[in-house]
């Protein structure tokens, strides 16, 4: 006899429904869950900015700009934390990132900002564990955008450092060429005092000299007083220029002891500012050195930052270069501290070179009046003596002893008008070598400006790089807080598995207490509700002694465990009263799909889009939202519409099932001719199994 199931179209169709069972369910689960961590930028996440910025400055705002552009953010402001909580809690949300007040300032202060993440396992163990992986990966791409960005900046601050020490460097060989030219202005100054010196001493010489024969030719002239009284008058003529001439000898011997006093301080500060120039010419010298060594390792430093994101192992050389970094950074600051008081000293032997110069040029010009006054008196003293020599020759033949007397006088007084000569001279070198001096130093002190300029920019070079690089190399501290406790592999997917424990097991019950006639269906139903029942407290009784699950809620997850069980119930007696073996083949594609689309796993967002949409109309994931509210606390925005969501499948279901009229069964034929599936002969005619 021909086999109904191998030799009609119901047959085949049956065979055919089987045999693509497990390619339903390998086909789905594995579309839905083929490639999650490639999908985690579409995870929802929520942003609290309570950044308040510094003097300017919002780096919250710009750590935001830097996420990636296809992330899905929602930003919300510091005051809305309770908010965010809520979509944390809700599962709208699967991570907060909260950006505290301090951020900038932290940031541009040289201290580590901290970032806080929040995440809650019970919502979605899984989940929990990809967003503290993907809290490391965007706290280490804030990093290194923080340590490219330190590293630029260093890179600017040294090569204004560099420019600012090259002028530096410029401006004190130009001191150094000014020196030397006053160097040999002071050279030249002090042969025209050594000339002054020696004229001077000739003067004096001459001027003792006429003094010791003006005192003979007084002895000589007392004898003849009396004899002539024109000569008497000239004689009172050149006694008064005597004097004058002796006062001005005077006033010039205090005038050259304060001249050679000011010349000999303005050699001594001349030499003090040389040996300061040379100082500051080679501080400047090593603390080009410096920056050009500094320079290569910020180069090197920016071009591992760069590379840093792709490979985090060189974050460990990067910190050792920014080590040495800070090391050559404190260097320069002291060689900058050393320049600068070099400096300091410079200017000041400048200040005081620049005032004994002054009192050089006053004391030289009081030095020219006081020798006018001495020539004029030498001349008018020359005038005199010439007239009381005419009156000595007239007195000549009267006593040779005046003769004699008045020739020494003659004699001494060429001397003395050789000598007022050669000062004049001397004096009039001194002079031209005294502007010439004067001008030197007002060429020396012409580039002191520029010299304090490029200071001041050194010095602001020098601010730029204090910034310490020892926080560069870890510039941002986590904080990683889970809301709904800390949790485990176990608790995290039993409400995953206590869902479908219960499906498969009302799916069984099915086998055997299948559907039939109206007439056996209340037998049918008390006995598989009966067994449901059995099924849910061996299950939740054996769950709880067997494993360390502890719910928060126990006597809610009694509860709930007795309402999805009663919903499963409900749901299969429908298909399988209804529909026959068609509605338990149904049944298995409902869990299928539901394994896929119920986010029991992996979060929805990694599935595709498919299993997003249907998601939120699926009785598992109701379950499996009230079972984490009573595991962990989380979802209790959904808890109540799950809850009326079940209630309500429970009691349609049971209620078309009890009350609506009307089989579509879809059972299969069997194997042999008047044979069930179980064995038991039945009529030919029959296609539905029942108690």
């Amino acid at each position: 006899m021909r086999s109904p199931l191998l030799h009609t179209m119901k047959g085949w169709l049956a065979l055919a429904a089987v045999a693509v069972v497990p390619l339903l369910y390998s086909g789905s689960y594995l579309s839905a869950f083929w490639n999650p961590y490639g999908h985690l930028n579409d995870l929802p996440l929520a942003i609290i900015n309570q950044d308040q910025g510094y003097k300017g400055h919002h780096e919250g705002q710009q750590l935001i700009k830097s996420l990636p552009k296809n992330w899905h953010t929602d930003i919300l402001s510091g005051s809305q934390v309770k908010e965010a909580n809520n979509l944390l809690q809700s599962g709208k949300v699967d991570m907060i990132i909260t950006i505290p007040p301090n951020y900038s300032r932290d940031l541009l202060t040289d201290k580590a900002p901290s970032l806080d993440y929040a995440v809650d396992p019970g919502t979605n163990y899984l989940t929990g564990i990809l967003m503290t992986r993907e809290a490391d990966s965007i706290t280490q791409d804030v990093t290194s955008q923080i340590q490219t960005k330190i590293a630029h900046q260093e890179l600017q601050a040294m090569t204004l450092l560099q420019h600012g020490a090259i002028k530096l460097h410029e401006g004190t060989h130009q001191l150094a060429q000014h020196v030397q030219g006053i160097n040999e202005g002071g050279q030249a100054l002090t042969q025209a005092a050594t000339q002054l010196t020696t004229a001077s001493q000739q003067l004096a010489q001459g001027s003792h000299a006429l003094s010791t024969g003006f005192v003979k030719l007084s002895q000589g002239m007392h004898h003849i007083a009396t004899q002539s009284e024109q000569f008497s008058q000239h004689l009172a003529n050149v006694a008064q220029h005597t004097h004058q001439l002796s006062t001005g000898l005077m006033q010039e011997q205090e005038g050259l002891d304060t001249f050679f006093g000011q010349f000999n301080q303005l050699a001594q500060g001349s030499t003090t500012l040389a040996s300061d120039s040379s100082k500051l010419s080679q501080g400047t010298l090593g603390l080009s050195q410096a920056l050009d060594q500094q320079h290569a390792l910020i180069a090197k430093a920016q071009r591992l930052a760069q590379e840093a994101p792709n490979n985090p192992a060189d974050l460990s050389e990067l910190a050792a270069i920014l080590n040495q970094l800070s090391a050559s950074s404190t260097q320069i600051t002291q060689l900058s501290t050393t320049l600068a008081t070099q400096n300091s000293q410079l200017s000041q032997g400048l200040n005081t070179l620049a005032g004994q110069s002054q009192q050089l040029s006053d004391a030289s010009h009081a030095l020219k009046q006081s020798t006018a006054t001495l020539t004029q008196g030498a001349t008018s003293l020359s005038t005199a003596t010439a007239a009381l020599s005419q009156g000595s020759q007239m007195l000549s033949q009267a006593n040779q002893k005046l003769s004699s007397g008045s020739q020494q006088l003659q004699s001494s007084l060429a001397q003395l008008t050789d000598g007022a000569v050669l000062m004049n001279h001397s004096l009039a070198s001194l002079g031209s070598h005294l502007d010439q001096y004067t001008q030197a130093v007002n060429q020396f002190m012409s580039p002191i400006p520029s010299i304090s300029h490029n200071l001041s920019t050194l010095a602001q070079g020098l601010q730029q790089t204090k910034k310490p690089l020892n926080w560069a190399s870890q510039p941002i501290q986590t904080h990683m807080t889970n809301i709904g406790g800390t949790g485990n592999y176990g608790t995290g997917l039993s409400p995953y598995f206590l869902a479908l424990s219960l499906w498969v097991g009302a799916l069984v019950v099915t086998v055997l207490v299948p559907g039939g006639d109206k007439k056996g269906l209340r037998t049918r139903q008390w006995v598989s509700l009966g067994l449901a029942f059995a099924q849910i407290v061996i299950l939740t009784t054996g769950i709880l002694w067997l494993l360390p699950l502890s719910p928060r809620y126990a006597l809610t997850f009694w509860g709930i465990m007795t309402l999805v069980g009663l919903t499963w119930w409900a749901i299969m007696r429908l298909l399988v009263e209804k529909f026959g073996d068609g509605g338990r083949l149904f049944a298995i594609v409902l869990l299928v799909i539901q394994l896929s689309g119920s986010a029991g796993t992996y979060p929805i967002e990694l599935s595709p889009h498919f299993f997003a949409v249907i998601h939120p109309y699926l009785p598992m994931t109701w379950a499996i939202h009230v079972m984490r509210y009573a595991l962990s606390g989380s979802y209790s925005t959904v808890l109540m519409p799950d809850i009326i969501r079940l209630t309500l499948t429970f009691l349609a279901t049971w209620a078309i099932m009890r009350f609506v009229p009307g089989r579509l069964a879809f059972d299969a034929p069997p194997l042999a001719p008047g044979e069930s599936i179980d064995g038991q002969q039945q009529p030919s005619s029959s296609t539905s199994l029942s108690l």
